[in-house]
């Protein structure tokens, strides 16, 4: 779960890969069509084989800062406190 100002999302994982809340006012819903993990390694394949660098949703720049969100989310989780996310 995320909440700021305007917003509030909910993200549920496995099974249903399901994110839900509202941000700005408006609701959000979404539902994955398929396992997110399945999705980003079958596109990252396909851009390979196309020889596309644009083709990845993901930088290795973006995707190093991703890990130290969600390594530092869990980090807070685990010890109940507020977590810095180092600069990357």
């Amino acid at each position: 779960e995320v909440t700021g100002q305007d917003v509030a999302l909910r993200l549920d994982l496995d099974p249903y890969f399901r994110l839900s809340g509202t941000m700005h006012g408006a609701p959000v819903a979404a539902l994955s069509q398929a396992p997110p993990f399945e999705r980003s390694v079958s596109r990252f394949v396909t851009a390979v084989r196309a020889g596309d660098p644009a083709a990845v949703f993901c930088a290795p720049d973006d995707a190093l800062r991703t890990l130290a969100v969600a390594a530092a989310a869990e980090e807070a989780l685990a010890s109940g406190q507020t977590v810095a996310v180092p600069d990357v």
